[in-house]
């Protein structure tokens, strides 16, 4: 009895909204909400099956996230309903098949978009496993690189089948639509006053929207990919638009300045001099003075720094993997000095560029990069080598505008070296070696800082290859690149290092976005007959490359970097840097420090994925990864890392 008054009560009230919010012709806007809705529900159902998580599809967890999504989907739509809902109450009570012709004409563009969105979403996931961020966003700024990208790494066919897709999409979603609503839009108009409230509620629906809805609802779980699937496309890249650029102190947790520049002070001071004034007080809190292990001086060395993109530990044979992807890595790996356990800080190449260049964390944002620098201008690789004698150049097979890495790199200390656009990595490394060939003529000392692209290449015949083709063929490049640089006068004066540029692209999607393994990348470091073969087993990361680069090469220097030498300070304070999007990760002892928008902070074991409770330990780790971040974040603001340059 009382579920059939609870019924009959909630069907009562959703009636008496849907009069209230679609008097006569305007009940329009209510299917086209649905539908809408309906059209959501539908695609993340395909992105579930495109994932291949079967345990998505469990009613305990797909249920919650459709709620979820749905919730998304009609914020979205209040945003294109509100304009119509102010049409349908002007529109005239005689003429209803000029109305009819008229939201036809819009629904056109309207449907063209909801087919095309949706299609690219799901390049989108395949590529990523998320929904729409930062990279659209880059996208948008750089659409002609951009394609150029997409049409490299999937092909021309794949690209037109999704278009011609998204077309049919929007040709079958517009017809239904319109059959659902020539029956509302024939109906009496409905009185005056009833219709100016109802376009009133519907204009206040999308302030409600943008005042009540947050991205962070999404997060209902502790499955990354569920989550995403609650995720609305159109409000995650909105979102990324208005926020690309975080405030770090009012979006994360902090502690007092003075207690977090102490505090990494400690963390940075072993074997350097002491600042020369109280950490407190120092308005340089991360200048320290970098003293060489060995007498005699700088030993002046090229330095070949080849950055490989997307190329994940698991796909290297010395690092474990069985399929005999890289043998050229692998024989280096031999003959070298081999990093066995060194995590890039993003799945993002950008952002690994500026671990690599400027030793410092991710940023939440990740768009240190792409923000270009003269907000930021962080003492470089290149800037502490200029001071050494150092002729520094950027070699980059992809379109160099798209990131912003061209100007980037310029503001830097580089020497950015054209090319003729996009190109493979054989013709990549064929610029490369008479480049480095006249400046060693001339005397200069070089260091070459070279990012491939094969793994992101459209592979013979320009159809895409597969990822482990991909990896061959980077693998491949480099085999005959290094064997043309044997023949080279410099190459006895050379240290090669290789090193990936992100977590790669294969991650397991579903998996918690901190998982410490989806980030191990390779880093090697080969000078036969300079460098010593072995394996160093240190946990590092991507950030601590540059200093244990000047560590080989013998040099004492003024030092703004976040990173330090693996090979020395890093055996004591082994940690990891990591991050995925909003959410940035601190690894040390086990122990993976998320910390997350609103102030909000996770502590995770690495090897279980077991949520910890805080203890005296793990605290002494938040306050550790706090460090890293806020620091980073005043450091950009201020610009105290530029000091020295």
């Amino acid at each position: 009895m009382r579920v059939l008054v609870f019924s009959f009560a909630l069907r009562r009230s959703l009636h008496t909204l849907a009069n209230r919010i679609g008097p006569g012709r305007m009940r329009a806007l209510v299917t086209l909400l649905a539908v809408f809705i309906f059209f959501n529900f539908c695609l993340r159902l395909v992105l579930a099956v495109q994932n291949g998580d079967a345990q998505l599809f469990a009613p305990q967890r797909l249920i919650p996230a459709l709620s979820v999504g749905a919730l998304f989907d009609a914020g979205v739509a209040s945003y294109f309903l509100a304009p119509i809902a102010w049409l349908l109450a002007f529109s005239s009570s005689r003429n209803s098949g000029s109305l009819i012709r008229l939201v036809g004409v819009l629904m056109v563009p309207v449907c063209l978009l909801w087919g095309w969105v949706a299609c690219l979403e799901l390049l989108f996931w395949h590529d990523h496993g998320v929904r729409f961020n930062m990279i659209v966003v880059e996208w948008l700024f750089y659409p002609h690189e951009a394609f150029d990208q997409l049409l490299s790494a999937h092909g021309s066919q794949t690209l037109g089948f999704l278009l011609g897709l998204g077309l049919g999409v929007a040709a079958l979603t517009w017809v239904a639509l319109m059959r659902l609503l020539l029956p509302r839009l024939g109906a009496r108009r409905g009185r005056k006053r009833e219709r100016y409230i109802a376009a009133l509620l519907w204009s206040l629906a999308p302030v409600l929207s943008y005042h009540m809805l947050d991205v962070s609802a999404k997060d209902f779980s502790g499955n990354a990919a569920l989550n995403e699937l609650a995720a609305n496309g159109y409000f995650e890249l909105a979102h990324a638009l208005r926020h690309s650029e975080p405030d770090y102190a009012q979006a994360y947790k902090t502690l007092p300045h003075e207690a977090v520049a102490r505090k990494l002070a400690l963390e940075l001071a072993a074997s350097v001099s002491q600042p020369s004034q109280p950490v407190a007080q120092s308005p340089e809190p991360l200048a320290r003075d970098v003293v060489a292990d060995l007498p005699g001086g700088d030993q002046r060395r090229h330095v070949v720094l080849v950055t490989l993109d997307g190329m994940g530990a698991e796909f290297v044979g010395a690092l474990g993997d069985g399929r005999h992807l890289t043998p050229t890595l692998d024989a280096l790996a031999a003959d070298g000095l081999l990093f066995t356990r060194v995590y890039a800080t993003s799945r993002r190449g950008t952002v690994g560029q500026e671990a690599l260049t400027l030793s410092v964390p991710p940023s939440p944002s990740g768009r240190v990069l792409t923000r270009v620098s003269a907000a930021v201008g962080a003492v470089s690789l290149a800037d502490v080598l200029r001071s050494k004698g150092y002729e520094s150049l950027y070699f980059y097979a992809g379109n160099d505008h798209l990131g912003n890495m061209k100007p980037f790199f310029a503001e830097h200390g580089y020497g950015v070296v054209p090319l003729p656009g996009a190109v493979d990595d054989d013709e990549l490394y064929r610029q490369v070696l008479p480049e480095i060939h006249r400046q060693h003529a001339l005397g200069q000392t070089v260091l070459a800082q070279i990012m491939t692209r094969s793994m992101r290449g459209a592979g013979r015949a320009g159809q895409p290859l597969g990822i482990e083709d991909m990896v061959r063929d980077t693998d491949a490049a480099l085999g005959r690149f290094m064997a043309a640089a044997r023949q080279q006068a410099w190459f006895a004066q050379t240290i090669f290092v290789f090193v990936a540029d992100r977590a790669t692209a294969s991650s397991k999607r579903g998996a918690h976005p901190m998982t410490l393994e989806d980030y191990r990348i390779p880093l090697l470091m080969y000078a036969p007959g300079r460098v010593q073969p072995g394996r160093v087993d240190t946990v590092a990361s991507q950030i601590d490359v540059a200093p244990t680069v000047l560590a080989l090469l013998n040099m004492s220097y003024r030092s703004h970097f976040f990173g330090q030498n693996i090979l020395k300070e890093g055996v004591k304070h082994q940690r990891a840097l990591l991050s995925d999007e909003r959410t940035v990760g601190y690894y040390e002892d086990g122990v993976v420090v998320e910390l997350r928008p609103n102030a909000r902070y996770r502590l995770v074991e690495a090897g279980t994925g077991k949520v910890l409770k805080p203890d005296a330990h793990t605290d002494e780790l938040l306050t550790d990864a706090i460090s890293y971040y806020q620091m980073a974040a005043e450091s950009y603001r201020s610009g105290r890392l530029r000091n020295g340059r």
